[in-house]
């Protein structure tokens, strides 16, 4: 059941991680978040932001995104959740 009643969504496919592979969740509050001038994060800084940590624990990662909006955002308020998790596979 989804959260509108008539709502339809996709089958899930199924992803493999293959050793040190990470698989990164996170809302749209991230890539959303505005400054004044109405410009948003988007998807491209946050790919920025991956690649240039991808070797940074899971927890640094999260901080590094977080603390790049934040740099971004120039002060603007938050106006959206900010909700990540990362599925890291550790070993065969």
């Amino acid at each position: 059941m989804a959260i509108l009643k008539d709502a339809e969504y996709p089958h899930a496919e199924r992803i493999d991680l293959g050793p040190g592979d990470a698989f990164l969740l996170l809302t749209d509050g991230f890539v959303e978040w505005a400054r004044s001038d109405g410009e948003q994060y988007g998807q491209e800084r946050l790919t920025e932001v991956l690649r240039t940590n991808r070797d940074a624990s899971s927890e640094a990662l999260i901080h590094a995104i977080h603390r790049d909006v934040l740099a971004f955002s120039l002060g603007t308020a938050q106006a959206d959740d900010l909700t990540a998790v990362i599925l890291r596979r550790t070993a065969d």
